[in-house]
């Protein structure tokens, strides 16, 4: 065979390998290409429902802040104003230039248009101060009265320093609730008052009971603290306007001595008193028992005494006249 014809056989060979490696490449790389277009398209298809879904939330939640807003507009952001401590009343800086009216009725005067504020707080998030009342507005003034009983509480809460928010529209679900809430207020601070009446009459009652007791404790042991508290229990005892005066320390000293020192005391003392008394009676009982044994003892002695004399006068009676026998007989 001629050397062309071999070399374009070899070349058809190498050139025939070559192609199956690259035709099986091929293949692969598009079986590739082909499951990554099949991926692709599922996650278009699932981003496509995705995408419809989300457009449909932003839709439905626009007509639902639109309905929202319904109930809250309009309202007015950045609003300054001015505190009257007096009557807590308020001056904004809006006026009829901003759609506000002193009344809501013409033909009756006391019909005012009612706005709800919000102060802002400390973190910039905005809480509610309350309903109040446009009095008097001018072209971009206007004076607000609280639509409520205010307390002084609420009122140290309330601050100029920041802006106000003020709405002329507030839900009905809310103005509820803040009605709600005003009620539970008003009736916390009804049971607060009540029970700080009723702390007040038994702390009267304490302190009437407390001086009872100190009086009947001084009735028994007696005044602790000397001359001062004796007078002052001595004119809180003595009826009447006794104890007033010079006349009610006359009467003082006339009282009962359980008044004066108590009625401990003054048992003791009658104690002490009757244990004297019967010392001495007993004293007097012995003396009068020594009298009487020196009595009898006399008396005896005396009966002795006239019995020997008897004796004596009744020997000297029968002794014999001198010259007599009996008596030379006597006289041997």
């Amino acid at each position: 065979m001629h050397t062309f014809g071999k070399v374009c056989l070899w070349s058809t060979v190498v050139l025939s390998l070559v192609a199956i490696v690259l035709t099986a490449k091929l293949f692969k790389n598009r079986a590739h290409f082909v499951k990554q277009k099949l991926q692709y398209e599922e996650k278009i298809e699932k981003n496509r429902k995705d995408l419809y879904d989300l457009r449909r939330t932003v839709r439905q939640t626009h007509r639902d802040l639109t309905h929202e807003l319904l109930g809250w507009n309009p309202y007015w952001n950045d609003v300054p104003v001015n505190i009257f401590d007096q009557n807590n009343s308020v001056e904004i800086g809006i006026g009829t230039q901003h759609g506000l009216k002193p009344e809501v009725d013409p033909n009756d005067p006391t019909k005012h248009q009612l706005v709800y504020c919000f102060q802002q707080g400390e973190n910039g998030e905005y809480w509610f101060v309350g309903d109040f009342r446009v009095v008097t507005v001018g072209g971009d003034v206007a004076t607000l009265e609280p639509n409520w009983k205010v307390s002084a509480e609420e009122a140290a809460l309330w601050s100029g320093e920041k802006s106000w928010r003020i709405r002329s529209l507030v839900p009905s679900q809310h103005q509820v609730r803040f009605h709600g809430l005003e009620l539970h207020e008003t009736r916390f601070r009804e049971e607060l008052a009540s029970k700080q009446s009723d702390l007040a009459k038994q702390k009267q009652l304490l302190a009437m009971a407390t001086e009872r007791r100190d009086q009947r404790v001084a009735e028994i042991d007696g005044p602790t603290n000397g001359a001062a508290d004796l007078e002052h229990h001595l004119r809180q005892n003595l009826p009447g306007d006794a104890g007033a005066g010079q006349g009610g320390n006359a009467d003082a000293k006339n009282r009962p001595r359980e008044d004066v020192v108590g009625l401990i005391t003054a048992l003791e003392e009658a104690e002490e008193q009757r244990n004297a008394i019967v010392a001495e009676a007993d004293r007097l009982r012995r003396e009068l028992l020594q009298t009487l044994t020196d009595f009898e003892r006399t008396q005896a002695e005396n009966l002795q005494i006239v019995e020997s004399m008897r004796k004596n006068a009744v020997h000297v009676r029968r002794r014999p006249k001198a010259g007599s026998p009996d008596a030379s007989v006597t006289s041997r």
